[in-house]
Protein backbone atom coordinates (compact mmCIF):
# COMPACT_ATOMS: atom_id res chain seq x y z
CA UNK A 1 0.00 0.00 0.00
CA UNK A 2 1.86 3.10 -0.69
CA UNK A 3 -1.07 5.38 0.75
CA UNK A 4 -4.05 4.99 3.38
CA UNK A 5 -6.01 6.89 6.35
CA UNK A 6 -4.08 8.81 7.85
CA UNK A 7 -1.53 8.54 5.13
CA UNK A 8 0.19 5.08 6.58
CA UNK A 9 2.03 3.37 3.93
CA UNK A 10 3.45 -0.10 4.41
CA UNK A 11 3.37 -3.90 3.14
CA UNK A 12 0.79 -6.04 4.28
CA UNK A 13 0.90 -9.67 3.62
CA UNK A 14 -2.71 -9.74 3.97
CA UNK A 15 -5.63 -7.64 2.55
CA UNK A 16 -8.68 -8.74 5.69
CA UNK A 17 -7.35 -8.02 9.23
CA UNK A 18 -7.63 -11.04 11.63
CA UNK A 19 -7.26 -11.02 14.89
CA UNK A 20 -3.54 -12.11 14.58
CA UNK A 21 -2.73 -10.27 11.46
CA UNK A 22 -3.45 -6.36 10.60
CA UNK A 23 -4.15 -6.36 7.08
CA UNK A 24 -4.77 -3.70 4.75
CA UNK A 25 -8.58 -3.58 4.39
CA UNK A 26 -8.36 -1.41 7.40
CA UNK A 27 -6.75 1.61 6.44
CA UNK A 28 -8.07 1.51 2.47
CA UNK A 29 -11.85 1.00 3.28
CA UNK A 30 -13.80 4.43 2.74
CA UNK A 31 -10.88 6.06 1.48
CA UNK A 32 -11.06 7.32 -2.26
CA UNK A 33 -7.70 8.42 -2.56
CA UNK A 34 -6.27 5.37 -1.08
CA UNK A 35 -3.18 4.13 -3.29
CA UNK A 36 -2.43 0.06 -3.54
CA UNK A 37 -1.55 -2.70 -5.21
CA UNK A 38 -1.00 -6.36 -5.02
CA UNK A 39 2.11 -8.13 -6.12
CA UNK A 40 2.97 -11.80 -6.80
CA UNK A 41 5.65 -12.63 -4.22
CA UNK A 42 6.74 -10.56 -1.10
CA UNK A 43 10.10 -10.16 -2.73
CA UNK A 44 8.87 -8.41 -5.31
CA UNK A 45 6.36 -5.97 -3.27
CA UNK A 46 9.65 -5.02 -0.68
CA UNK A 47 11.57 -4.21 -3.86
CA UNK A 48 9.01 -2.01 -5.14
CA UNK A 49 7.71 -0.45 -1.99
CA UNK A 50 12.00 -0.01 -1.30
CA UNK A 51 12.07 1.86 -5.15
CA UNK A 52 8.81 4.14 -4.21
CA UNK A 53 10.18 5.20 -0.83
CA UNK A 54 13.68 5.95 -2.47
CA UNK A 55 12.26 8.23 -5.16
CA UNK A 56 9.78 9.89 -3.20
CA UNK A 57 6.75 8.70 -4.58
CA UNK A 58 5.50 7.67 -1.23
CA UNK A 59 5.95 11.34 0.02
CA UNK A 60 4.41 12.50 -3.46
CA UNK A 61 1.36 10.58 -2.48
CA UNK A 62 0.99 11.24 0.96
CA UNK A 63 -0.19 14.80 -0.48
CA UNK A 64 -3.79 15.70 -0.93
CA UNK A 65 -4.44 15.20 -4.31
CA UNK A 66 -5.58 18.74 -5.84
CA UNK A 67 -8.26 18.76 -8.42
CA UNK A 68 -5.70 19.65 -11.85
CA UNK A 69 -3.14 17.14 -10.70
CA UNK A 70 -1.82 15.14 -13.46
CA UNK A 71 0.73 11.97 -13.14
CA UNK A 72 2.96 11.15 -15.75
CA UNK A 73 4.33 7.72 -15.44
CA UNK A 74 7.73 7.27 -17.81
CA UNK A 75 8.59 3.56 -16.36
CA UNK A 76 6.81 0.47 -14.59
CA UNK A 77 3.63 -2.12 -15.49
CA UNK A 78 1.70 0.97 -17.37
CA UNK A 79 3.47 4.17 -18.40
CA UNK A 80 1.44 6.49 -19.71
CA UNK A 81 -0.40 9.87 -18.87
CA UNK A 82 -3.20 9.91 -15.63
CA UNK A 83 -5.72 12.29 -14.30
CA UNK A 84 -6.20 10.32 -11.02
CA UNK A 85 -4.25 8.38 -8.68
Amino acid sequence: MYDGHNHVDGVFTSYHTTANQEGLDQHIRGYEHAVFRGFETIKVVQAHYKEAKATGIIQLLKEDPRCNDVYIVVQGAKPGVYLRR
